[in-house]
């Protein structure tokens, strides 16, 4: 029996460092700033005025700062840390923030990206819909339906 409990624990050993390096999260539970990897400017969120809420690139300052709130089903909620309480949603190919529970498990699926770690960069993939994040270059971020791979650094972030 003794024998038996070593193997188990050795082979556990063995097994989770390979989960470790492949689990595929940019942070957990922190700050992150995306950048894409095409244009390198930064996605974030408008705080005030007729905007507030709006999601675009190349926002300067600390509208482009989030907090990354891992969630129990692996996604995680991206917070804006310019907007307090407004999480990244995606509804339909619309990107935008909106108030949240900015708590484990405390949001939407519309709210919950997973972080998925490509060979190019972080892919961001929405948990309702299962759309890709994308940027087209002209300071409007979309959800996108296809997911054209590493090729495509409109959808790979940094």
């Amino acid at each position: 029996m003794k024998h038996k409990t070593l193997k188990s624990f050795a082979i556990s050993a063995a097994i989770l460092p390979v989960l470790l390096a492949t689990a595929g999260s940019a942070s957990a539970d922190g700050n992150v700033s995306w950048h894409n990897k095409r244009t390198g400017k930064y996605i974030g969120t408008m705080a005030s005025g007729p905007g507030k809420g709006r999601v675009a690139n190349n926002i300067s300052g600390g509208a482009n700062s989030w907090y990354d709130q891992r969630n129990s089903d692996g996604s995680y909620n991206q917070v804006s840390r310019y907007l307090p309480g407004y999480c990244l949603t995606a509804y339909g190919s619309e990107v935008y923030t909106e108030p949240c529970n900015a708590t484990p498990d405390g949001t939407n699926w519309y709210q919950r990206w997973y972080e998925v770690k490509t060979a190019t960069g972080w892919k961001l993939q929405n948990r309702m819909s299962g759309a890709i994040l994308d940027d087209n270059g002209n300071g409007t971020i979309y959800a996108n339906s296809t997911d054209y791979g590493d090729s495509n650094l409109n959808q790979r972030w940094g």
